[in-house]
């Protein structure tokens, strides 16, 4: 069994919104201990592309959060591929911001 499915649905949804909030924590420390800087383009450009990338996340946990026990296993899986999508955003911006 995995653990999405013992904590169940909400459970499973807050503790991903919890990891978001963590993970974005820290890669907003590296930035800053990288020495991204927001008065450059380059600087300015990562922050953005960190916030974008975050903002994607929340665009698909907090409404999933919000209606997740008014929706049907199709909806739940929609939901899911629109979870792999910011993930594939977020490894994305990661690669390309510390990479530059």
């Amino acid at each position: 069994m995995t653990l999405a499915l013992r904590l169940g649905f909400r459970r499973s949804l807050v503790v991903s919104l919890l990891c978001v909030v963590l993970a974005f924590g820290l890669f907003l420390l590296a930035g800053v201990r990288a020495g991204w800087r927001l008065d450059t383009t380059a600087g300015l450009a990562r922050w953005a592309a960190v916030l974008l990338s975050a903002g994607a996340w929340g665009a698909v946990l907090w409404p999933w959060l919000a209606r997740h026990a008014a929706l049907g296993a199709t909806q739940h899986q929609r939901r899911m591929y629109l979870a792999l999508g910011a993930w594939a955003v977020t490894d994305l911006v990661v690669v390309l911001a510390w990479a530059t």
